[in-house]
């Protein structure tokens, strides 16, 4: 059965927070099966099914992307760095989050964005970017820098990007508690800025 993309990214927002909020407990038992169409080359990460290209900035992230459950006509990825303990003695691991869903040609990006925050958890928007802004170098994509809520009552602070190639959807989410988010912020803008969508030989 092929979900309609409304109900598709209702399931999908609800596996993204799960993965997000395991990660940051530094439990990374939801990852089940590594991706295998990926190209590496050192820190440069080449998603070959999307034509996805991306850097990660440093070792301490893990270069080997993980596979979560999966919906028809949808994938969830994630990538996790080196964590660091907070003051209440907490390991954070930060997590890269891909979300990839198909969706129709000439889809709107704007509405696109809007069907995504509606199912996310409930959040403060610090922050809207597109190109223009200098921040990332995909031209159909919307950004956001917010906050919210996990189900441990502790707040996040997240980079969110939603971006369309083709006849793909994407959420990407760099995401690490606001307490340390600081500590991470620089890495996490050098992934945006270096995400790209590149032709890929078959």
């Amino acid at each position: 059965m092929k979900l309609d993309m409304k109900t598709l990214l209702r399931i999908l927002s609800s596996m993204l927070l799960a993965f997000v909020i395991t990660g940051c407990s530094n439990d990374k038992n939801t990852a089940t099966s590594q991706l295998s169409e990926v190209q590496t080359d050192g820190n440069k990460i080449t998603l070959k099914e999307w034509g996805l290209s991306f850097e990660l900035p440093s070792s301490e992230w893990n270069n080997t992307p993980f596979r979560h459950e999966s919906k028809p006509g949808a994938e969830v990825i994630s990538y996790w760095r080196n964590g660091v303990v907070d003051s209440n003695g907490r390991e954070i691991v930060p997590v890269l989050g891909i979300v990839v869903v198909d969706v129709p040609e000439n889809s709107d990006i704007v509405e696109y964005s809007a069907i995504w925050r509606m199912n996310f958890p409930t959040n403060q928007i610090d922050d809207v970017f597109t190109k223009d802004d200098e921040l990332i170098n995909l031209s159909y994509a919307i950004g956001y820098k917010m906050r919210y809520i996990d189900g441990y009552a502790i707040e996040h602070t997240i980079f969110l990007l939603h971006a369309i190639n083709e006849t793909s959807g994407f959420q990407i989410s760099l995401d690490s508690t606001s307490k340390v988010f600081e500590q991470f912020e620089s890495e996490f803008l050098k992934i945006l800025k270096s995400i790209k969508f590149v032709e890929v030989d078959d």
